[in-house]
């Protein structure tokens, strides 16, 4: 088939590898003129590592791999108030020495030179229309050209257009759990503990994340019921507010931001579509279901969706066929994903401090059976790709 991916991100990277492995012709368009490379650190395993193991990509996000043993939490005095081992945790989520911390950035450079040889991907270019008739779709693009294919897929992340297109307003389809997050980077401002630290006090969590050239990736979690986000113009003022109250060394990284910060702004939102295809368009990852950042599994799910799809487009008689088998395989897991996300957020949060003292210390008794069952049930990333087809090493 003739086929049009639109995004140039993890999923539609991922589905582009596959599809060309299948024998279809791809075409990716992008509307950022280049790779994006705004990211933040993600934990990389379970199904996104079999994927990738099945397309050779293993040692190249090994080498890209941040290599960070601890999680502290943070007293507003800077003193460690409790810390996790991150190997004991993976070995607890059952990941089996299959996990790997990374930038998504990252992922999706690597996935980019994976493709960009064989692949024909057009950056600054978005999608105008699409007209689909029984066994064709006419896709006119932002710059007025226009083209016939056989399927169209949406891996347009979160904010998808051509979900807006076919399915309707982004909306209907959002589940809001309360939660605003940003990203930024600053210079690193003094020694801190080695490893992931996080402070929190109630409604706001501050993460620190050393990165190269001695900087630092903040991500900042913040409780509010309205999903409204600041207008771009105001976001660097309203966290630089925001933080000068807080203890240890929050007021600090308010005042590092300066208008020239670029800060990554969005809430943290589920997508729930009862249908992910409509005749011979179809959505695969964040475009479909995303299961927010608080899942831990956007990344692999994006890599299992293309996965799952070209599976299904092989194995079918007909497009229709294909696109209701991939629903079919993938819903359980995403449903299952979601769930858990929902369940966890108010934890990955805490809205008062009596709960910041129950998330420190239910890490201090992780090491108890019944403790590290609890635990291992909400961060379980077991592969959702069959054994048979993971090939584990």
């Amino acid at each position: 088939m003739n086929i049009l991916i639109s995004g140039a991100g993890i999923a539609g990277l991922t589905a582009a590898y596959w599809l060309h492995q299948s024998g279809h012709i791809c075409t990716v368009i992008e509307q950022s003129p280049t790779i994006r490379t705004e990211g933040y650190m993600i934990d990389f395993g379970g199904s996104g590592w079999d994927v990738a193991h099945q397309m050779g990509l293993i040692p190249e996000l090994e080498s890209r791999q941040h290599h960070v043993n601890e999680i502290h939490y943070i007293k507003p005095d800077g003193t460690i108030a409790t810390t996790i081992d991150i190997k004991a945790l993976y070995d607890i989520a059952a990941v089996a020495g299959k996990f790997l911390v990374l930038n998504r950035r990252d992922v999706v450079e690597a996935l980019y030179q994976h493709v960009r040889d064989y692949t024909k991907i057009d950056f600054d270019m978005s999608i105008r229309s699409i007209e689909q008739t029984s066994d064709t779709t006419h896709v006119t693009f932002s710059n007025g050209s226009s083209e016939m294919y056989d399927l169209v897929i949406g891996a347009d992340g979160i904010h998808s257009n051509v979900r807006k297109i076919v399915f309707g307003e982004e909306q209907q389809f959002t589940k809001y759990l309360g939660y605003h997050f940003s990203i930024f980077i600053i210079p690193a401002l003094k020694p801190i503990p080695d490893g992931y630290n996080m402070y929190l006090e109630p409604g706001i969590q501050i993460s620190i994340y050393p990165i190269k050239n001695d900087q630092w990736m903040i991500f900042v979690t913040i409780k509010n019921e309205d999903p409204t986000i600041p207008i771009h113009a105001e976001r660097n003022a309203y966290l630089k507010n925001r933080l000068k109250t807080m203890g240890w060394i929050s007021a600090d990284i308010g005042e590092a931001i300066t208008d020239e910060t670029y800060i990554f702004y969005d809430t943290i939102t589920q997508i729930v579509n009862p249908v992910w295809s409509k005749n011979r368009v179809v959505l695969i990852g964040d475009a479909a279901h995303c299961p927010t950042l608080v899942s831990g599994q956007g990344a692999s799910m994006a890599m299992a969706g293309a996965y799952f799809l070209n599976q299904s487009l092989s194995k079918n008689d007909t497009l229709t066929d294909a696109l209701l088998d991939y629903d079919a395989v993938l819903r359980p897991h995403i449903d299952r994903i979601q769930q858990k996300a929902k369940t966890f957020a108010p934890n990955f949060v805490p809205s008062s401090q009596w709960r910041i003292y129950m998330v420190q210390w239910i890490t201090r008794l992780i090491s108890l059976p019944i403790v590290k069952n609890i635990v291992g049930k909400q961060f379980s990333v077991n592969s959702v790709i069959p054994s048979d087809q993971s090939r584990n090493s």
